[in-house]
């Protein structure tokens, strides 16, 4: 189904059931990224940002 389709995911490494969820995803081509957290707000994180810039870049 993402075959093919540019897609990140980021997560926090505090869920285990996030964590394999985004595994399966990896698996299938999606670009998964871990920013440590302690709950479930990555996008909080001064690096969401940059990760989200450097994917973005990396599809031109």
């Amino acid at each position: 189904m993402l075959s093919g389709i540019p897609a990140l995911v980021i997560t926090g490494g505090w869920n285990a059931e996030y964590e394999r969820i985004a595994a399966s995803l990896a698996e299938a081509g999606v670009d998964h990224r871990v920013i440590p957290t302690r709950d479930h707000r990555p996008q909080d994180d001064p690096a969401f940002a940059g990760l989200v810039q450097r994917f973005l870049r990396s599809l031109q």
